[in-house]
């Protein structure tokens, strides 16, 4: 794996503008779970020639979702979606959706039973 980064870092240098250099190197560190760098690389790949590719797009949405950056994950799935629409990209995009949603559902209902505990416990004055 570092060899291959090496060469992809080493391709990036010399040719800034060939993005699939970009999407290799994020799918690299996604899998490693360095989300912020394979985000970044991702959002390289989308830059230029390869703005109209769909995976670079999915995969940024996976990185937020890595980061437990859920909002905008959602927002980048949305966008999928939307664009991508005969793609398989935006079927799994739509699945990514009510994954997230089902977290985000979980974590609301969480919090507010977090803070009834919070006002249950509260000492009365």
């Amino acid at each position: 794996l570092v060899n291959a980064e090496n060469y992809f870092k080493k391709s990036a240098k010399e040719d800034s503008s060939y993005c699939p250099t970009f999407f290799q190197l994020g799918l690299l560190n996604y899998n490693r779970r360095h989300f912020e760098k394979a985000l970044k690389n991702f959002r390289e790949a989308t830059i230029g020639t390869c703005y109209d590719q769909p995976a670079a797009h999915f995969y940024q949405g996976l990185s937020l979702n890595g980061l437990k950056r859920y909002h905008e994950a959602m927002m980048k799935f949305d966008e999928i979606d939307a664009r991508f629409k005969s793609s398989e990209y935006a079927v799994r995009a739509r699945k990514q959706l009510q994954i997230i949603q089902g977290i985000d559902a979980t974590t609301t209902i969480q919090e507010e039973a977090h803070a009834s505990r919070k006002v249950h416990e509260a000492p009365e004055f």
